[in-house]
């Protein structure tokens, strides 16, 4: 019997197959199907968490070489990658992701941009040398943008577009109509209690998983950068949304409680920290209102608190710089002024209804004219900075004239502007999403146009 052991036959080099893991690290900890979307899933993205993929996409895997050929049951080179093996990366975009740039955009697009016809739409914000800032930020840019798909709300710089003054004493023309230059406007009984219908269901929205009322924001809730006043908010909503009989009184007590925090402690808020104040007083207000009964929880003091919340939001601003030039704002700046005005437009929604329920005058709120209206569905959607400033980009060149100002809702006695006005307002309506649709039927039902 020789005593030479078998040399191994060496074979040619292979590759190592991928690992199995595939999904993002949240939902395999969860041991939930993920969708496996990038940069987030969808699971993630609902719930505002961060997605990281623990196996970057288009990764190559290296080449090695067997040093002898197995045979079966024995060890087959993938032991060492096991379903939990961890591959960290920088972060959980792609490697195309993070070195592509935004590709420039076509020259009819820029010259049709720098054509644009100012006068199309008769509400105008205030010129940016009203505010005495520079007009000189360009439309595009074919910079690459920041990598992150997190916003940075450190840096939010807005403008006061609106009279914060008007907002502040809007209760005042309920209390002395006589007094008062604004314009008073009919609410049908059917449109008061379709706004009260559609209202009543955002507090509810927020006990859906991922579920958030048209006014807050997905991003303002994420892990990193949930304000106190909307995490207390979606405790305190399923507090009273699955309260147990009998319970009522010490819930209500502990609303009001955090009702009267916030409007003490809004003057001492940061932007971000404001504007959840905001929502969140919001929500309670219309989750506790009750028309018909006695003893309404929400009485007129709650409704000078909830519009002085409203004024101070506004003060610190409603606009972006960008968007006084007709330009492209940064994505953290443009997110907080939507979720304000979409805020404010919501708060004078329901002072109609409240009003309507307590039988005095409703007003049309001609301060806010000038703002933008609610923005498309898309821009509003997108869950990152390249998709969003993909999307502006294109809103800006299909909005020549202008993005539809919310005064161009209302009717106007010009008849020659009329054809131009509902199509401006025909293609707005083209993109919005439930909350543009919920205030268009509103003025619908209340102007008959």
């Amino acid at each position: 019997m020789s005593s030479d052991m078998p040399t191994p036959r060496r074979t040619a080099p292979r590759r190592i197959a991928p690992p199995r893991k595939k999904a993002c690290s949240q939902c395999s900890e969860g041991k939930i199907r993920c969708d496996m979307r990038r940069p987030r899933c969808s699971r993630c993205l609902k719930k505002g968490i961060q997605c990281v993929y623990t196996v970057p996409a288009h990764t190559s895997f290296p080449i090695i070489e067997d040093r002898a050929e197995t045979t079966p049951g024995t060890d087959n080179g993938f032991d060492n990658f096991s379903s939990d093996s961890k591959y960290q990366t920088p972060n959980s975009a792609s490697p195309d992701m993070r070195s592509s740039s935004i590709r420039p955009v076509p020259n009819w697009i820029q010259m049709s941009m720098s054509n644009r016809n100012q006068a199309e739409s008769p509400y105008t914000l205030p010129t940016p040398e009203s505010f005495h800032i520079s007009n000189s930020t360009p439309a595009f840019t074919s910079e690459p943008s920041v990598s992150s798909h997190v916003p940075k709300f450190a840096n939010v710089d807005l403008v006061p577009a609106a009279d914060s003054t008007e907002i502040g004493d809007r209760w005042l023309a309920t209390i002395l109509p006589s007094t008062s230059l604004k314009q008073v406007k009919t609410l049908l009984p059917s449109t008061a209690r379709y706004i009260y219908r559609v209202l009543k269901t955002y507090p509810k929205m927020m006990l859906q998983p991922g579920g958030l009322p048209p006014i807050i924001h997905p991003l303002q809730v994420s892990e990193q950068e949930s304000a106190a006043p909307l995490a207390n908010c979606l405790s305190l909503v399923r507090l009273w949304e699955g309260r147990a009989a009998g319970s009522e009184d010490i819930i209500i007590k502990t609303i009001r409680k955090e009702m009267e925090n916030l409007y003490q402690e809004h003057e001492n808020y940061d932007q971000i920290t404001l504007l959840a104040a905001c929502q969140a007083y919001l929500i309670y207000s219309i989750m506790m209102f009750s028309p018909g009964e006695s003893a309404s929880l929400v009485d007129q003091t709650t409704m000078i608190n909830l519009q002085a919340l409203g004024s101070h939001a506004a003060l610190k601003g409603l606009v972006c710089r960008g968007e006084l030039s007709q330009s492209r704002p940064d994505w953290e700046s443009w997110l907080v002024a939507s979720a304000k005005r979409r805020t404010l437009f919501t708060m004078y929604t329901f002072d109609n209804i409240f009003n309507f329920f307590h039988n005095v005058p409703c007003f049309t709120g001609e301060e806010l004219a000038s703002l933008p209206a609610p923005s498309s569905k898309a821009l509003w959607q997108a869950v990152d900075r390249r998709s969003w400033e993909r999307e502006y980009n294109l809103q800006l060149a299909r909005w020549e004239g202008g993005f539809l100002r919310l005064g161009e809702l209302w009717p106007h006695l010009d008849p020659g502007e009329k054809k131009s006005r509902q199509n401006r307002i025909d293609r707005w309506v083209e993109s919005v999403d439930e909350f543009g649709m919920m205030l268009y039927a509103t003025v619908v039902h209340t102007y008959g146009e």
